[in-house]
């Protein structure tokens, strides 16, 4: 289960939003500490510029600093102001012109505040702190000093409020009501509500991926069996349902491939076994002396030898090019000069089965790099197959011409045609369209098989086109340059 694809897929997406929640309430805690700092600063600007009159009144009746510290944590104690004053948390209240109201403000107001001002004198010593005297008799730096807002009293600078920023300490220890920790107990909860719905959704969305795999896996290990049949089911047209339809059509051609297999088998046993059972037959007959060794039976005897023999070498030139050992001899080949010569010497049969075979070739094709035997093989076999196909009477035609910088051969008859359903299958071995001819008359079935391999070592194509009841045609298609070398 832990090697599993959806496992680790899931543990990846919780990996990455436990990551991201942790930078994301980091940064928010951050972010919303500096902003809510920022915040108290400003609003303890305001607090100073409204204490300024306040302390520099003191500084006044006192003559100095030396209640300063009283002064800065109850700056209104006794006090009235007229017009306007401060509720227990430092509230600024608008009153009538005219009124004044008695100012009783709350000692601890600038900790409820998050407020932090200190009191420097003239030489830029703290004389009074709002968090418990803790910078008191300290100096402080003199751009610090300069950003404050001054006390003016008589005419004279007596001193400077500063507004200080609160360095801020880890949320969690902060108590439960206080902004920032409430503020980032939210963040969190809203990152782990967000973290949870995401796993959820994540997980649901790695089993629709996952599941397709899995089915796949099933359908391999089903093949690995030997059970060719298997497929799988295609639910998309992403790059999960286009490896199944792959996969589907790979188990396809596999299960084709061995029917073929036991059928060729099966073939060439047949293709062997009827020569041999003739000549096995003719020669029992002859030792027996039933039949006496004569030319006709003699001659009989050679014809099934040399079937035997081109069967033999058929199949040794499939094997070798299956195995990619049938070596070319290639050389300048004029394609012209190639056809009319094969057709000269077909010329013969095909005047023995009343077929007309003619060649229609352009005299400026170019010249072709090649191997002569073999081209010659390809057309021999195309022009037989014709021959063999056509009615008596009909006619077949070889042409050559040149398109796209390829040399293209085509052999053509007026036979009955090839059904649709079949034209896939003609360059398969041991196959025949017409499955009532004798092996003798229709051939052994190798032959187009053959061409195929010839043409593709050669970098070429061949194809066929076949229309019932009015022929054949069938293309092949050669670079000029020859095959190209991988």
């Amino acid at each position: 289960m832990f090697r599993s694809l959806w496992f680790r897929l899931v543990g990846t997406l919780v990996a990455v939003i436990a990551v991201a929640l942790v930078v994301v309430t980091f940064s928010a805690s951050l972010i919303t500490a500096r902003q809510f700092g920022l915040y108290t600063i400003r609003g303890g600007q305001v607090w100073a510029n409204q204490l300024v009159p306040v302390l520099a009144d003191r500084y006044r009746q006192d003559g100095g600093w030396q209640n300063a510290q009283e002064v800065l944590l109850n700056p209104w104690q006794g006090a009235t102001i007229t017009g306007r004053h401060f509720g227990p948390i430092g509230q600024m209240m608008t009153l009538d012109a005219g009124q004044t109201q008695p100012v009783e403000p709350d000692a601890d107001m600038w900790s409820a505040m998050n407020i932090h001002l200190v009191l420097a004198d003239g030489s830029g010593t703290v004389v009074a702190d709002t968090q418990n005297d803790a910078l008191s008799g300290k100096p402080i730096p003199p751009d610090m000093v300069g950003q404050g807002t001054p006390v003016i009293s008589a005419g004279q600078r007596v001193g400077t409020l500063v507004v200080l920023a609160n360095a801020p300490r880890p949320i969690i220890s902060r108590p439960p009501d206080n902004f920032l920790f409430t503020t980032g107990r939210s963040v969190l909860l809203a990152a782990l509500a967000a973290g949870a719905v995401g796993v959820v959704l994540g997980t649901i969305l790695f089993r629709r991926i996952t599941q397709p795999l899995s089915e796949l896996q099933k359908a391999a290990e089903t093949v690995e069996s030997g059970q060719l049949a298997a497929r799988v089911p295609v639910k998309s047209r992403d790059e999960i349902g286009m490896v199944a339809e792959a996969f589907n059509q790979m188990t396809a051609r596999l299960e084709r491939q061995q029917q073929l297999r036991k059928q060729r088998g099966g073939d060439i046993a047949h293709e062997l076994r009827t020569p041999l059972s003739v000549m096995q037959g003719t020669i029992e007959a002859m030792l027996d002396g039933v039949l006496k060794p004569n030319k006709t039976e003699l001659r009989n005897l050679h014809a099934e030898t040399r079937r035997l023999t081109r069967m033999v070498e058929e199949l040794r030139t499939l094997s070798l090019a299956d195995e990619g050992q049938l070596r070319l001899e290639m050389i300048e080949v004029d394609p012209a000069g190639l056809v009319e010569q094969v057709t000269h010497a077909m010329r013969s049969i095909a005047k023995e089965r009343n077929i007309q075979l003619t060649a229609e070739v352009d005299r400026r094709l170019p010249v072709l790099h090649a191997d002569s035997d073999r081209l010659a093989e390809v057309l021999g076999n195309l022009i037989g197959n014709a021959l063999r196909y056509a009615p008596d009477g009909g006619r077949v035609t070889v042409s050559a011409h040149s398109g796209g910088g390829n040399v293209i051969l085509s052999v053509s008859d007026n036979g009955p045609g090839i059904p649709k359903e079949d034209l896939p299958l003609v360059f398969e071995r041991f196959w025949r369209g017409d499955k009532s001819r004798s092996r003798g008359s229709g051939g052994s079935g190798i032959g187009l098989a053959i061409v195929k391999q010839l043409v593709e070592l050669h970098g070429g194509k061949v194809s066929v086109d076949s229309t019932l009841g009015e022929g054949t045609v069938f293309r092949v298609s050669l670079p000029v340059d020859g095959p190209k070398v991988a």
